[in-house]
C-alpha cells in the first residue's frame, strides 16, 4: 500500500511540474537532440526539445518541445528562439556554454 502511494505521488508531482507542449520552426536541427538538448531562458532550464521532423514542403525542421509549468508564459505565438552555438572570431569566443550542456 505504501508503495502505490509513494508511486502516486511521484506521478502527481511530474504531472505538476509538466507545462505546455510547443512547435518551434528552425532552417535545420544541427546539434538538436530529442529528450536531451534543453531550452534555457535566461540561463535556467526551462523545458526540452522532444521531438525533431522535417518539414519537406517548406525545407525546415518542425521541433516539438515540452516546457515546465514556470515558462508556460513563453508558450505564446510571437515567441522567439534562438539556437546558440560556440563561435570564435577576431573579437573571441561567443556561446562556449553550449558546448558543455549541447546546443
Amino acid at each position: 500500500m505504501l508503495c502505490i502511494f509513494m508511486v502516486a505521488a511521484f506521478l502527481y508531482g511530474h504531472y505538476k511540474k509538466m507545462g505546455p507542449v510547443i512547435t518551434i520552426h528552425f532552417p535545420n536541427a544541427e546539434g538538436l537532440v530529442p529528450n536531451k538538448t534543453q531550452i534555457k531562458y535566461l540561463g535556467v532550464v526551462v523545458g526540452k526539445v522532444t521531438d525533431l521532423e522535417v518539414d519537406t514542403a517548406s525545407g525546415t525542421v518542425t521541433v516539438s518541445a515540452r516546457l515546465e509549468r514556470q515558462a508556460e508564459d513563453l508558450a505564446k505565438e510571437g515567441t522567439i528562439f534562438v539556437m546558440i552555438k560556440p563561435q570564435v572570431s577576431f573579437q573571441g569566443v561567443e556561446g562556449l556554454t553550449t558546448i558543455f550542456s549541447g546546443v
